[in-house]
């Protein structure tokens, strides 16, 4: 018992990410223990004492945490003793779960070799694991060998869910194979058929086959936008003239040549192929809503992929009266409606009237009714969306008609909603009245006139701001808080707001930014800080894009054992130029470590350390008169006077010893998701004022993510590097610098953004056609960006003013360049050559430390940091 309690703790251990010690002598301990338990159950109380003791093995002693290598003797042993014993139907189930948890552990030959044992010969789930594990090994046709066999033999004392199991894997297996695509269905429906609705399986198949028919139907669109297809179009309409000029020579009274028939028939047949595809196009996406539907609606295990590609399809098909209807019958009432808040901001935006212009009035009609129905059932999730919707009339000049719809859907809403809601549901009304009272407040503290400063300084609330008077908001939570989403809509007891503190601190900056603090019911304090001048829709949607990859990062098992993640904090758009964003306690700008705070550039690492080195600004006017062909060398020998100095920020900061490797360990990892993650997104503006760092945990944080989608590129002095990794940051990560720890984080996170390449794309394809998210700068834009930054290096400061005259098309245009360079990063595609992951990573760490890139980058951006 001692021993398997001591065991238990090592994986526990593991499983939290701490240093274990070898398991070696606790497994040989461990098999002592076993044997002797086996060996008394089988004298003294026969066979089910017997198969107690094994199936009391608990599964928690194979963790994912403590290396396969040192478990498989243990396991092994296991197998060893039953096979002894004689006991069939024990072996039997040991011999399969060893081998899928050998499979896992990545020990692919000893997986196949353990389902080679004899008694395992007949055995269908057996063959049926073997067929993976020859899969998994690149064996495909054998696999599909074994699998299609296997369903050859299928009579009926096959279980119904084995079956369903097998024609699941074979049409996978087809559809990735490049097999026929009615063969692939076929394998796939009737898994689908076989599967009963509301058992556990159902929702995976459906997922599956969701995702297949998704598949061809993406595989068509891009054959539609291939130049193929455009010569193809160019050649129907060629012919249909020719067709139009023969038919007038005909009614003037001559005969047609055999070559028009001719033509006439292969117009027909071109026109016969295009129906075709425009009748699978339709299947494909209806079946798609219909299945994504069903998945999200039997389960929660698919809720990220599914309820994204289901609005994506929605959306990209609002025009097909026939899909939107789909999307009605099986998506609009049945799904619950919790499953679609990852989306509310994009489903919300959708009702702005450009949205509306030439689309399916029932497109509109359900849209509405989902807002109506998610603001119902999570008015705390959704009502600030909706209210942000409104009053951008007041900064974009939107239409009357907009304000119009708006407050005809509050007033629907408000009454639906008290129709519907139970006696048992809090009602919505009151939400909607403070709510509109508080965001009022706060847009009139935002622009309330306040002087700029250097420093950041304490002051009172302005006696005339409705904040200051607010207390009690009964039916309200604290903005910056992360209200729990309750799926059956049950939002009771929730901790409200009491008050405001009456003082607020005034931030350095070109707007002036202002915290205030917020307390709640429960006694927590929240600091908020109130910006305007910037749009925050776009730090908003880069939020909303981490917090997705950070739910892909926590399902891959590598990633999650290294706590791989991208820090995240909240922001509410209130306006186009007004929001509320969380403050992050406890960290500071990398710049103000570096160079110190504005206000005492004295308390700068690099001025207290190594005062005889040149000061950061001195650098920054030698470079920005240097000449454009002296900049490398001139850069070089800078980089030979000024010396990083971020690694003592650990020496200073952790005194004691386990502490400051675990928070290394944490900065270089944190470093490298966020160098990937912004590299895929094309983040830039990323100088050091913008990277704040956690004094706690040394994790990374980025701010004012306005630029986005390489837009830096466009900027007047263009960024030439794919992240930050300066000098001073990569000396935070110690002696190996971007060697071990910081290049395999990158791998993993870039291997995990690969294999949920498509999901990316449709979050960043429905982000970049969102009518209200402005991610295009313009030269006006771009130019006020650098002359800001020259001046004040503190604030990212550009608007989206123009955002409502630029030309639709030519941002569509920009979006379809923009996913298709994701694309291609997502696929490795990098200098006109197709990269494997631990090749791109090299590649993008060669550029963001090459001289010859970080010498022509604008002189805010400071380089040699």
């Amino acid at each position: 018992v001692s021993t398997q309690s001591t065991w238990g703790r090592v994986c526990v251990m593991a499983n939290a990410g701490q240093t274990v010690p070898s398991a070696r002598p606790l497994v040989q301990l461990n098999m002592l223990s076993v044997l002797e338990d086996a060996f008394r159950a089988s004298q003294s109380h026969g066979s089910e004492a017997l198969c107690e003791v094994f199936r009391g093995l608990a599964k928690w002693e194979a963790s994912d945490q403590v290396p396969f290598i040192e478990q498989e003797p243990y396991w092994s042993f296991i197998g060893c003793l039953l096979n002894a014993l004689g006991h069939r139907e024990l072996l039997v189930e040991h011999l399969c779960w060893f081998s899928k948890r050998a499979s896992r552990g990545g020990d692919l030959a000893l997986a196949t070799s353990l389902l080679g044992h004899p008694v395992l010969v007949d055995h269908a789930p057996a063959r049926l694991q073997l067929a993976k594990v020859l899969w998994h090994r690149g064996d495909t046709d054998s696999a599909l060998g074994v699998a299609r066999g296997l369903l050859g033999k299928a009579h009926p004392r096959f279980p119904t869910a084995l079956t369903a199991a097998l024609h699941l894997q074979v049409g996978r297996w087809m559809a990735s194979n490049g097999w026929d695509s009615e063969s692939a269905l076929i394998e796939l429906r009737r898994a689908s058929e076989l599967t009963e609705e509301g058992c556990g399986k159902s929702a995976k198949v459906s997922f599956v086959l969701a995702t297949y028919l998704d598949q061809l139907c993406m595989a068509v669109i891009r054959h539609r936008r291939s130049v193929e297809y455009a010569n193809f179009k160019t050649l129907m309409e060629e012919k249909r003239r020719s067709l139009s000029e023969s038919a007038a020579t005909a009614a003037g009274g001559q005969k047609l040549p055999v070559r028009v028939k001719r033509l006439e028939r292969s117009l027909r047949m071109d026109e016969a192929e295009e129906s075709r595809a425009d009748e699978n196009m339709v299947a494909y996406v209806s079946g798609a809503v219909k299945l994504y539907a069903r998945c999200l609606r039997q389960s929660d295990k698919h809720n990220t992929v599914a309820a994204f590609r289901l609005v994506a399809l929605w959306f990209a098909h609002s025009q097909s009266a026939r899909i939107v209807r789909v999307f009605e019958e099986h998506a609009l009432r049945s799904v619950p409606s919790w499953k679609f808040l990852p989306l509310a901001y994009q489903i919300v935006s959708r009702l702005s009237p450009n949205a509306f212009a030439g689309s399916d009035k029932t497109f509109a009609s359900g849209l509405r009714n989902l807002v109506l129905r998610m603001l119902s059932d999570h008015p705390h999730h959704v009502l600030y969306h909706v209210f942000a919707l409104r009053h951008c009339k007041r900064d974009s000049g939107k239409a009357a008609a907009s304000a119009e719809l708006l407050q005809d859907l509050f007033n629907a809403s408000a009454g639906i909603g008290a129709r519907e809601r139970t006696s048992s549901t809090p009602p919505l009304t009151p939400v909607l009245q403070q709510m509109d009272i508080l965001i009022s407040a706060y847009i009139q503290l935002a622009l309330h006139p306040l002087p700029k400063s250097q420093a950041q300084r304490s002051v009172a609330m302005p006696p005339n701001v409705q904040l200051k008077a607010l207390r009690q908001l009964t039916a309200v939570p604290s903005t910056t808080w992360d209200v729990p989403i309750d799926p059956s809509g049950q939002y009771r007891d929730l901790p409200h707001i009491t008050h405001f503190e009456p003082r607020l601190l005034v931030c350095s900056g070109l707007h002036a930014p202002r915290r205030v603090q917020c307390y709640d019911s429960a006694g927590r304090r929240f600091l908020q800080l109130l910006k305007q001048g910037d749009d925050p829709r776009q730090d908003a949607v880069m939020q909303q894009l981490f917090v997705l990859v950070n739910i892909l990062l926590s399902s891959n098992r590598e990633a999650s054992r290294r706590s791989l993640a991208m820090r995240t904090y909240k922001v509410i758009p209130l306006m186009p130029n007004v929001g509320i964003v969380e403050w992050v306690e406890n960290t500071m700008p990398v710049a103000d470590y570096l160079n110190g705070p504005p206000e005492d550039p004295s308390r700068g690492a690099h001025v207290r350390l190594k005062p005889w080195e040149p000061a950061s600004q001195q650098i920054r006017e030698r470079m920005r008169q240097t000449a454009a062909t002296d900049l490398l060398p001139t850069f070089q020998d800078v980089c030979r006077r000024f010396t990083p100095v971020m690694h003592h920020f650990f020496l200073e900061t952790y005194l004691d010893p386990v502490q400051w490797f675990a928070r290394r360990v944490t900065y270089t990892r944190s470093a490298a998701v966020s160098s990937m993650v912004g590299y895929v997104v094309g983040l830039g503006d990323r100088h050091s004022n913008n990277i704040l760092i956690d004094r706690s945990h040394a994790e990374l944080i980025h701010i004012d993510l306005g630029i986005a989608f390489e837009q830096g590129k466009i900027l007047p002095t263009a960024e030439r590097v794919p992240f930050r990794l300066t000098r001073d940051i990569v000396d935070g990560m110690g002696v190996n610098g971007v060697e071990g720890v910081f290049r395999r984080c990158c791998e993993r996170t870039l291997v995990v953004m690969r294999e949920h390449s498509q999901l990316l794309q449709t979050v960043v394809e429905v982000f970049l056609h969102d009518p209200l998210y402005n991610w295009v700068l313009d030269p006006i834009q771009a130019l006020n960006k650098q002359q800001d930054a020259d001046a004040d290096d503190t604030e990212s400061k550009w608007t989206s003013k123009k955002a409502e005259r630029q030309d639709s098309s030519s941002v569509d245009k920009e979006a379809e360049r923009t996913l298709f360079r994701v694309r291609e990063k997502l696929s490795g595609f990098e200098g006109g050559e197709q990269l494997s992951v631990a090749g791109q990573v090299r590649k993008l760490i060669n550029e963001a430390t090459a001289a010859e890139n970080l010498c022509q980058m604008f002189g805010g951006w400071a380089a040699w940091l």
